[in-house]
């Protein structure tokens, strides 16, 4: 998961469009124990802490052996609006799984971007 968390990292801020924030001091239960994914919209308030404008939460789920889903939320973290919501379907082993998550990026957030 580090190597897909790297990727999407990586793929978001070279586009120029986004500057991540380090989360590495938050001290928030949901931050520390990986578990942003499922707090019900905590990720927007704690990302506005942090003087964010959006928040990212990204999850891969696996299917079957050689499949599974890419899901993305960025969230406005002042209203709390999803702003943009993709999930796709991929196949491939898990060393795939960071060529999902940037396809999804690349062309799921970045394109409805423009």
């Amino acid at each position: 998961m580090q190597a897909v968390t790297g990727e999407a990292r990586r793929v978001l801020a070279q586009s120029g469009r986004y500057i991540l924030v380090d989360i590495d001091g938050v001290d928030a239960e949901p931050v520390k124990e990986r578990s942003l994914r499922s707090c019900n919209g905590c990720d927007a308030g704690i990302a506005l802490q942090l003087e964010a404008e959006q928040s990212f939460i990204g999850v891969v789920t696996r299917v079957a052996k050689t499949e599974y889903y890419v899901s993305l939320l960025i969230t406005d973290t002042r209203t709390g609006k999803v702003l943009n919501q993709q999930t796709a379907f991929f196949t491939g082993a898990d060393d795939a799984w960071a060529s999902g998550v940037r396809m999804l990026i690349k062309h799921g957030v970045l394109a409805s971007a423009n």
